[in-house]
């Protein structure tokens, strides 16, 4: 909250200072592309997890209220999540092989070590709807802020389970075929299907084309029951303007 309250008052600050270029009345649509950088934060594997990239499009439409004031709406498909590195034993493989017997005990302790679960990304994908105040601090330039809304359109993770290279020996030596293992796991029913969060975002104008940079911060558990997991996104999209008034 005290990176908000930061966020809010540098805006109010760069709103006393702006130089309006504006045309009031003026309704532009802009429809983006680009790559999403997401996390879940407060989520209880928070420490096993690692930031992911992702895909986002979609439409925003703005109407200019004042000379340095615009209003917008959108829609856009955006990939969120985390990739989810959770490492644990597995040596299943062995333990339940005819030729355990024939395998050095020491050795064995070993090898249990080198088997692992690596699990894979954690894909949460949402509709996305901004509203958004956008302030024009000079020609080109304009940051925003506003409310967001998520509805979840589908959320999976797909976890290889793999082992290293002593353990692929063991494997060779016991005459058991190689294991790596995908599976993609639905995991919707365990997530609440809507969220809201505040984004702020910082955008450059030349020519109607824009470069836009904008993060999210998730104010809604992401989680039904555990009520934990806060969505943290980076998004990076290039769009063009096109005058509709």
């Amino acid at each position: 909250m005290k990176k908000i309250a930061l966020i809010l008052t540098v805006m109010s600050v760069i709103c006393m200072t702006i130089n309006a270029q504006e045309r009031v009345g003026r309704i532009v649509i802009k429809p983006s592309k680009g790559l999403t950088i997401s996390d879940i934060s407060g989520w209880k594997y928070s420490s096993h997890t690692k930031s992911k990239t992702g895909y986002t499009e979609g439409v925003e439409a703005e109407f200019i209220v004042k000379p340095w004031l615009g209003l917008s709406v959108g829609a856009a498909y955006t990939q969120m999540g985390s990739k989810l590195y959770i490492r644990e034993r597995f040596v299943k493989s062995i333990e339940h092989s005819e030729y355990m017997d024939e395998i050095n005990p020491a050795f064995y302790e070993k090898a249990a070590n080198s088997f692992r679960t690596l699990d894979g990304p954690v894909n949460n994908d949402y509709l996305t709807v901004p509203v958004l105040a956008n302030i024009h601090i000079f020609k080109g330039f304009a940051i925003s802020t506003g409310l967001q809304a998520g509805f979840l359109l589908s959320s999976k993770i797909k976890p290889t389970y793999e082992y290293d290279q002593l353990a692929e020996t063991i494997m060779e030596e016991i005459m058991m075929p190689n294991i790596t293992y995908h599976a993609e796991i639905d995991r919707k029913n365990f997530c609440k299907n809507f969220d809201m969060g505040i984004p702020f975002g910082i955008s450059y104008e030349y020519r109607n084309v824009t470069l836009d940079a904008r993060y999210y911060f998730g104010l809604m558990h992401t989680m039904k029951k555990s009520c934990d997991g806060l969505n943290r996104c980076l998004s990076i999209t290039l769009g063009y303007k096109f005058n509709v008034r």
